[in-house]
């Protein structure tokens, strides 16, 4: 036997061992069945169910608009997830884990919401995946999304008027994603929950902070060593610096005083708060304090906790 007949025959052995060999695969869920685990090649077109007898194609599987909450606010934003970085999504899906540590690709379509920051996945029929946190080993690139956000601008003495903000976020910054205004609700429930009690301590809140109080004065025209009163003003931030909101919450009895009240907190310093890292709109509480010629600004604390204004 030649050498060039041995050498084909190594060849077409090499080659059926190949094709013999099984193409790596991966378990995807369902997006019909919701409990059926279907071992899909890794880069196929379709997901084709056995038991249903349903394909979706990555189109199918992927919603094109996503109703999100990115730094407090709500919006919607065209979902188109495309990362080389990143093994946790994927245009049709994102990778999660059972009770087992299994690791399982779930169909964007099956998804009712996700909160990242939580690493908690909840799908369409009421069941619930943790997830890997989207930055480090396995995901050094997050997908990157692009959003418009709007805020109202209601000061006193200005016309009211709208601040709209692009960025370009990543998916780390994200702290909801949903199928729909109504679900993007239902996971804010759940996440104000879980913060509220405690079970989620790795989500750090930083307040807003007066940092720079402005001189108060007495207003002249009332000013007497029997005046005595206070006025309790809020101001809501900007994430990215400026005043957004002054809203009078408990009047001193005396316009000028008022008046007074709202000067200063338009002409003191602030640090802005945040919310898991992030920066987000925020509240500081003021109490103006008029006692005779005297005058002084002083902070309370806020009733209210995170997204309220």
């Amino acid at each position: 036997m030649g050498p060039r007949l041995l050498a084909s025959i190594a060849l077409f052995a090499l080659l059926a061992a190949t094709s013999l060999t099984p193409a790596q695969a991966e378990p995807w869920l369902c997006p019909d069945c919701l409990h059926e685990v279907i071992e899909r090649p890794v880069g196929a077109a379709d997901l084709s169910c056995p038991k249903c007898g349903i394909t979706h194609g990555t189109i199918e599987l992927a919603p094109p608009v996503a109703y999100v909450n990115s730094r407090t606010r709500d919006t919607e934003v065209s979902w188109v997830v495309q990362t080389e970085n990143c093994e946790l999504f994927r245009m049709d899906g994102l990778r999660v884990f059972d009770a087992q540590k299994r690791d399982l690709w779930v169909p964007w379509s099956a998804v009712d919401w996700f909160i990242p920051r939580m690493r908690l996945v909840h799908l369409t029929d009421g069941q619930e995946f943790a997830t890997d946190y989207p930055k480090g080993a396995t995901c050094a690139e997050p997908p990157r999304f692009a959003v418009e956000l709007a805020d109202s601008v209601v000061i006193p003495g200005q016309m009211p008027s709208i601040r709209r903000m692009t960025l370009e976020e990543d998916l780390a910054a994200l702290f909801i994603w949903a199928a729909s205004p109504e679900e993007r609700d239902s996971a804010r429930v759940r996440f104000l929950e879980e913060v509220e009690t405690g079970k989620h301590p790795r989500l750090p809140r930083t307040p807003a902070r007066l940092v720079r109080p402005a001189v108060v004065r007495s207003p002249g025209d009332v000013v007497s060593k029997s005046l005595k009163c206070e006025a309790v003003v809020d101001v809501r931030l900007h994430d990215r610096g400026g005043i957004l909101r002054i809203k009078t919450v408990k009047s001193s009895g005396v316009a000028s005083a008022d008046a007074e009240a709202i000067r200063a907190a338009m002409s003191s310093g602030y640090q802005m708060g945040g919310e898991m890292g992030v920066a987000v709109p925020s509240s500081v509480r003021l109490k103006v304090i008029f006692d005779g010629k005297d005058a002084r600004i002083e902070t309370e604390e806020l009733p209210r906790g995170m997204w309220d204004e």
